[in-house]
């Protein structure tokens, strides 16, 4: 990937992306988190009356969103509860990390508007290669990943950058001394022999 097309895509992805909950203990904890599950599993039945605190606060959190099998995971029943754009990549990775999208649901109408403008014009000007291509083609929908405050980045990464070019200069340096001291030495061993 060149620079530009890293830098490129550093302007359009977010910082600290991460996925929203890992453990049960996550899911209890943040407030934004709305469970959802299928009626049938019959998920009460295993966190009610389990006699584990976090089960049963798990549950209080789960028992007022059951719903049919087949609404669940339904894009119209994600949109309706948590949708506020229309990119979503879960189970997918942005072109060249693999970061998840994560955006606010209160996030300003032409903020959304601006960031997916920009991912479409970066996807038709096939500058994101066809890994994020392909991503795009099957993504519908933006979710609230987190509850972390979002910010792009900005020059204070700029330090990385700097540390990684100089990092880069300094073993060319070394490279090029050892190679001089490695012909001296070859000249040197023509010479007396």
């Amino acid at each position: 990937m060149s620079t530009f097309q890293s830098l490129l895509v550093s302007k359009l992805t977010i910082r600290k992306a991460h996925a929203f909950v890992d453990t049960m203990t996550e899911f209890v904890e943040t407030k934004s988190t709305v469970g959802i599950a299928p009626m049938e599993i019959q998920l009460g039945d295993v966190l009610e009356n389990s006699g584990i605190p976090l089960y049963e606060a798990a549950w209080k959190k789960i028992k007022n969103n059951l719903m049919p099998g087949r609404s669940v995971f339904a894009t119209k029943t994600i949109e309706k509860e948590h949708a506020s754009c229309q990119l979503h990549l879960s189970e997918r990775h942005f072109y060249p990390l693999s970061l998840h999208i994560p955006l606010k649901k209160d996030l300003p109408e032409s903020f959304l508007d601006a960031f997916n403008l920009g991912i479409t014009r970066m996807v038709d000007a096939d500058i994101s290669g066809r890994s994020l291509k392909a991503s795009v083609e099957v993504a519908n929908l933006c979710i609230s990943h987190t509850e972390t405050q979002l910010k792009s980045l900005g020059l204070n990464n700029i330090y990385g950058v700097l540390l990684m070019w100089a990092g880069g200069v300094l073993l060319g340096g070394m490279v090029l001394a050892f190679e001089i001291i490695i012909n001296g030495f070859k000249v040197l061993n023509k010479k007396y022999h």
